[in-house]
């Protein structure tokens, strides 16, 4: 019977120790650039969008979007140019998006949480809707 507690307690102390080490994973990220700098360092274009329930990504593949420091921000393609707002808050843990003469571009206008960051990549969530979106912008 001991020997089944000591083996027991073994197990038990194996099974915590494996779970305790594990570390979560780490976000891509480049603490050299600021979230102004970053956004503001070229032309960037929507490579994923899932809003909620539907995957939207295809509706932005034409669109270049471009960030300004002083809070204004550019959409366009072949037919248009949309201008909107944009600012980070939070200590730049947060981007909101405000834009709008374009039924599709009104689907970006969230309050985003910024998931990861690196040179060419940014990527958000935002679940204030009840359902998750996600929001990729890649450098064009």
């Amino acid at each position: 019977m001991k020997n089944q507690l000591l083996i027991l307690f073994a197990l038990f102390a194996l099974v915590v120790s494996a779970f305790s080490s594990c570390k979560k994973p780490i976000t891509e990220s480049n603490p050299n650039f600021s979230l102004t700098e970053l956004l503001t360092s070229g032309p960037w274009e929507i490579s994923f969008f899932f809003d909620g329930t539907t995957d939207r990504s295809t509706e932005f593949n034409r669109f270049t979007f471009t960030f300004l420091s002083n809070g204004i921000m550019y959409a366009a393609n072949s037919s248009e140019t949309i201008s909107g707002a944009w600012a980070n808050e939070n200590s730049a843990t947060q981007l909101n998006i405000s834009i709008s003469g374009n039924s599709q571009l009104t689907y970006l206008n969230k309050n985003w949480i910024i998931s990861s960051t690196a040179n060419s990549t940014i990527i958000m969530q935002d679940g204030n809707s009840g359902n998750i979106s996600e929001l990729h912008f890649v450098k064009k």
